[in-house]
């Protein structure tokens, strides 16, 4: 009788703020039952197992009634108070409940008659302990849920955790959605959200967060945002946004199944790791609605090979490209202004690098461990400023080349850390390549003649400062 004091125990829990009235015996189950209200003849039940001290039943299938009766008068059931009893395999709720309690139970099938009132059921308490593997609907599983047309709102967590769902249409009529609705949905395919809504909400739970078979997202006309976590983890490949958005949350898309960006022609804002750890292969930034490449929005795209910054960005934001694994070339163009602190860091195939700004700030670490770099090339006669002395890895400073304008030299030889370097070379960036010399051709004139002699004797003559 063990199982049964506790599960008696943990049902009367709920129970506390009202007396318990009286006890319906089922099949299946003990119903405790409090009176809500005797004009109307309502109750709430919470109920533990009839078969607890069958130790071989190692689950049950509750079936929760429309109606009760006691001492002649019959009541009918309104609110379960939770589902706590960790055995139960299945429930089977009325159309009668409009409120429902936490539920505690993993893999939990339902049963229901009426989808529309299964909907408008109020839940209670944190929805995020238990799951639902599927819901019954008149006896067949529900792959299709049409939110009722006289609805205008779902609650927080409101399908948290349903496994069967493969299909959500949200009509016109609802206008605002709750926290982490379809949070861990992993069946569905898709969804359509309908004209209503304008926000996605923000959440350290997303909307549609761990919707991995999510392949399919139609937004309505009035969308303005769509928040954090929104798309966190979902398994969508592709998104077509509506020319009303106008901000996208931290992490709205990360680690989802992106690979191509959606249209960001009227996008406001765009949050930190809004698209970090996605499919994409390539990104032109030639059309980028800001000027700024926010904190670690594209970390982790161990996909990425190739990357157009474009003319409009001025500023590369922190961790924006942290760990792109498959980048190997990348040109800094002369509109950045400013590369921030480990920008690019840990780019594992990174082995050239063009900067063309003339006025460029780098922050510290900002190409840390990308210790392939073998050729760097900058295109301005004033050095790049440096934010810090590891930029760059140690191990690049003896190995790679650094090219500049002729005639930098000097100054790229005494700024701060592209001083390490020990191959600094002059070439000419007249032409759209720079001009790499002969090692002999000392005076750079395309020619290996007498003249390179007199240039090495005038500068050991004259200094560094020595020009023809």
């Amino acid at each position: 009788m063990r199982r049964i004091i506790s599960f008696v125990a943990c049902s009367l829990l709920a129970f506390a703020a009202n007396a318990l009235d009286f006890i319906v015996y089922t099949s299946d189950a003990y119903l405790y039952c409090t009176i809500l209200s005797r004009e109307e003849c309502t109750v709430e039940v919470s109920y533990a197992s009839a078969k607890s001290d069958k130790f071989g039943e190692d689950s049950i299938d509750v079936v929760i009634p429309e109606t009760v009766t006691y001492d002649g008068q019959e009541y009918t059931v309104t609110v379960l108070t939770g589902i706590y009893d960790s055995y139960t395999r299945s429930i089977t709720i009325p159309k009668t409940i409009v409120q429902i309690g936490e539920n505690h139970v993993e893999n939990l099938k339902v049963y229901i008659s009426d989808l529309a009132a299964w909907c408008k059921v109020k839940r209670e308490g944190d929805r995020r302990e238990g799951s639902i593997a599927e819901i019954y609907l008149n006896g067949e599983p529900l792959k299709t849920v049409v939110i009722p047309d006289d609805m205008t709102e779902l609650d927080d967590f409101f399908f948290w955790n349903y496994k069967g769902i493969k299909q959500v249409i949200i009509p016109d009529n609802v206008s605002k959605l709750g926290k982490a609705v379809f949070y861990g949905c992993g069946s569905i395919t898709s969804i359509d959200f309908g004209n209503g809504i304008t926000e996605i909400p923000d959440g350290g739970n997303g909307l549609m967060e761990r919707c991995t078979k999510l392949e399919k997202v139609t937004f309505g006309s009035a969308l303005t945002k769509i928040g954090k976590h929104a798309f966190f983890f979902s398994g969508i490949k592709e998104v077509e946004l509506p020319p009303s958005v106008k901000e996208i949350g931290d992490y709205a898309f990360s680690c989802s199944g992106l690979t191509t960006l959606p249209n960001l022609e009227n996008v406001e804002t765009i949050g930190t790791g809004a698209f970090g750890k996605c499919g994409f292969t390539s990104l032109d930034f030639s059309n980028w609605p800001t000027t700024k490449i926010d904190d670690q929005l594209f970390y982790d795209c161990h996909s990425l090979a190739s990357l157009n910054l474009g003319d409009k960005i001025t500023e590369i934001g922190n961790k924006a490209f942290e760990q792109c694994y498959l980048l190997a070339s990348l040109t800094i163009p002369k509109n950045i202004k400013k590369i921030g602190m480990s920008a690019f860091i840990y780019g594992d195939a990174l082995t050239s690098l063009t900067i063309e700004s003339e006025n460029c700030y780098i922050a510290n670490k900002a190409f840390a461990g990308c210790d392939k770099l073998a050729s760097i090339t900058c295109t301005s006669m004033t050095p790049p400023r440096m934010g810090g002395s590891d930029v760059f890895e140690d191990v690049i400073f003896p190995k790679a080349k650094l090219y500049v304008p002729k005639g930098a030299g000097d100054a790229y030889g005494k700024a701060n850390v592209w001083a390490n370097f020990a191959d600094i070379i002059e070439v000419d960036m007249g032409g759209d390549e720079p001009t790499e010399y002969e090692p002999e051709d000392l005076n750079h004139d395309g020619d290996i003649n007498t003249a390179d002699i007199t240039h090495i004797y005038n500068r050991i003559l004259y200094g560094k400062n020595y020009k023809e």
